[in-house]
């Protein structure tokens, strides 16, 4: 986009040279940073995060759920929706810096707790008191999730013959114009002959291709 922008006020073209690797390397953004400052490696912390608990994946009574405990108001507001208020006492779990230095401790203790009940149980529970909590989907589930079925991530892509099959719609909205996806699906082969042809090769040459099982 700024490509663009600079062509369109200068006139001047460019090329643009992305690699996956240097993408992704840019995601590691803090951690990074913490490399830079120290000289040292970010730390492990598997399912946890450096800064703040809890943070992360727990397990319920029959999946997994995701929260994030970000401000002292989050961790107060879990408890509550946990039942499990005495945890505000406890010295350990005072604050974040606390949870974060016995935050297996802590993790086991929620874990416990969060395996009572389903996971369609807790997430209402405790989204209602404003905590960042979602379930965690795999690849089937996350089609049946609200919020990707409101953001209309999938769509059929239709065939000549009247079949329809399940794709990934394009993910990103416009509010001038609306994507439209591909409605047409091209039979295995069916442009092997046209592409031949603008490559030079004749009629006579194309099915002797075909005889020769070599198309």
């Amino acid at each position: 986009l700024a490509s663009l922008r600079r062509r369109d006020r200068d006139g001047v073209g460019d090329y643009i040279d992305v690699s996956l690797s240097d993408s992704v390397t840019s995601f590691l953004s803090t951690r990074a940073g913490h490399t830079f400052a120290t000289g040292e490696p970010f730390p492990s912390v598997a399912r946890s995060h450096v800064y703040f608990a809890p943070e992360g994946i727990f397990e319920t009574a029959d999946d997994y759920i995701q929260i994030s405990t970000v401000t002292e108001k989050h961790w107060r507001e879990l408890c509550e929706a946990l039942d499990r208020e005495y945890l505000l006492e406890r010295p350990e779990f005072e604050t974040a810096d606390d949870r974060c230095q016995h935050v297996d401790e802590l993790n086991e203790t929620l874990e416990e707790t969060l395996r009572e009940r389903p996971t369609a149980e807790w997430v209402p529970k405790i989204k209602e008191r404003g905590i960042p909590v979602s379930a965690v989907n795999d690849t089937k589930s996350v089609w049946e999730d609200e919020h990707t079925k409101a953001r209309e991530m999938q769509f059929n892509v239709k065939t000549p013959e009247g079949d329809s099959f399940p794709t990934i719609s394009y993910p990103v909205k416009h509010e001038t114009w609306e994507w439209e996806g591909d409605d047409y699906i091209a039979p295995l082969g069916s442009d092997t002959e046209s592409v031949l042809k603008s490559a030079g090769y004749d009629d006579e040459e194309i099915e002797s291709l075909r005889e020769e099982d070599v198309i």
